[in-house]
């Protein structure tokens, strides 16, 4: 668990610029195994239900491949 500012810090979100920080949630929480985490107080249980779960420290989550197709590439 991290917060807003120390994520940032920490390049969690690469460069942020000031006018995004705050769209920035107080509290990050990022896993750092193949687990995710949920707001059980939450009525809308829709995330829960899908399929894939991004977020984690893992290597598979920070190795994300760019994909160039026509306009742009």
């Amino acid at each position: 668990m991290l917060s807003r500012e120390e994520a940032i810090e920490a390049g969690l979100f690469g460069a942020v610029h000031a006018d995004v920080a705050p769209r920035i949630g107080d509290v990050i929480v990022a896993a750092r195994s193949g687990i995710a985490y949920y707001d059980d107080r939450l009525d809308d249980k829709g995330a829960q239900r899908m399929i894939g779960q991004h977020g984690s420290l893992t290597s598979e989550e920070r190795t994300v491949p760019l994909i160039r197709l026509g306009a742009f590439a």
